[in-house]
Parts: structure tokens; sequence; C-alpha cells
């Protein structure tokens, strides 16, 4: 990227952008729901949050949870949860990122889901905010 920063350029050697990923079915059973995608360039991962596409209509008193794993491996933050019946629309915001959320080129990024319970209907886009890295 030669010349001086674009707007979606932080500084002359980084870039920002997001990943969307569609989750068909929220009612599902703790486990991978993505695995291992490889985004090819080195970064880290800043931000995550949940759009609700079609409504989950019943959500027991725990939670439905997703987490973001780099190599398997956890990052720090990044939990998004749906506590509550949702209509679609409803945007979700994932927990602050704290660390373990650097990538490279060659690594790859899972979603998993940590906690479920009776939730029952709905579908969503997972947004992933990433920072990328030039060369």
């Amino acid at each position: 990227m030669p010349g001086t920063p674009s707007q979606f350029e932080k500084t002359r050697n980084t870039f920002h952008g997001s990943w969307c990923f569609h989750l068909p079915s929220l009612t599902l059973a703790t486990g991978d729901v993505l695995t291992n995608f490889t985004p090819g360039f080195a970064g880290s991962i800043v931000k995550a949050w949940l759009v609700v596409t079609t409504a989950v209509t019943s959500v027991t008193t725990a939670n439905l949870a997703y987490n973001l794993e780099i190599n398997v491996l956890n990052i720090v933050g990044g939990i998004v949860t749906i506590s509550t019946n949702a209509v679609a629309g409803t945007v979700i915001n994932g927990t602050v990122i704290k660390g373990s959320n650097n990538f490279d080129k060659d690594d790859t990024i899972s979603l998993e889901v940590v906690v479920t319970t009776a939730a029952t209907g709905g579908t969503a886009i997972l947004v992933v905010e990433y920072e990328g890295k030039v060369g």
C-alpha cells in the first residue's frame, strides 16, 4: 500500500477490516462452529460482535456464548454472549479483547461455542474486526 495512509489504514503499515461469519443456527452444542480459518496475513483481532438476523425465541437463565481462538488457544476477551431472547436486528457486543489476540499469516482462527443452553431458533452474523500488518 504505497503512498499516504488511506481511510482503511491506521498507519502506513497497518490496515483495518472485518470478517463476517454467518451462523445458520444458534441452537448448538459446545465445540467449534468454524474451524481453522487461515487469514493469510499477520495481524490482531481487536473486536467481536454478533448481529441477530432471525429472532432467538428462548434462552434459559444460563447463556449461549461464543469465543474466538487462534491456533486452538482462546483469545482473552471477545466473548459474545446471548443471555436473553433477541429479536432480529439486535447487536450483541463481545467483551473487551485484552490479549492473546495476535496472529501470523499461517495461523488459524476458530469460533467456538463455550456455553450452551436451551436456546431456540435464531440465526446471526458474527463480525470479527481485525488490524492487519503490511509485509
